[in-house]
């Protein structure tokens, strides 16, 4: 309801350019991102999957040029290859954040489950702000507010 008065209030202009379907990628992928980063909590501590995601950078950037050709200079791959190496000698060297256990502190069954789906909510976060960016770049006349309520 609060949605639906904000949309009337704000009233956004409305793009003549993008076509309908063109939202439901970042939506979906939106939706599927959000559920494997709380699916995953059922087997990976919660510190373990927060460090899991500083890792975003890498993902964000793969995404960036198959979805927008667009460059990055080298700098940039190796800040995200040091991050990833740092991340992985904290996991690998602190006990407490291990991958094998869930939110709760148990023991969890199926570790490699909860990386999998922490993988997966990399993979469809990057999509996500990617496509919203290509999206950008090819209706000019498409607003930010419009994207919002869209996704």
């Amino acid at each position: 309801i609060m949605s639906g008065g904000l949309l009337l209030y704000l009233n956004p202009r409305r793009s003549k350019s993008t076509i309908i379907y063109e939202y439901s990628f970042p939506s979906i992928s939106n939706m599927l991102s959000s559920w494997c980063q709380y699916e995953a909590l059922k087997y990976v501590s919660f510190p373990a999957a927060t460090l899991f995601k500083s890792f975003k950078l890498a993902p964000v950037m793969a995404m960036g040029k198959l979805l927008g050709n667009k460059e990055y200079p080298q700098y940039d791959y190796v800040v995200a290859l040091v991050i990833g190496l740092g991340i992985t000698m904290f996991m690998s060297g602190s006990e407490e954040l291990e991958f094998g256990y869930d939110v709760h502190g148990e023991k969890a069954s199926a570790a490699w489950t909860g990386v999998m789906l922490l993988g997966f909510f990399l993979f469809f976060d990057s999509f996500t702000s990617q496509w919203q960016s290509r999206m950008f770049q090819r209706h000019r006349d498409l607003s930010m507010i419009e994207l919002m309520f869209a996704t």
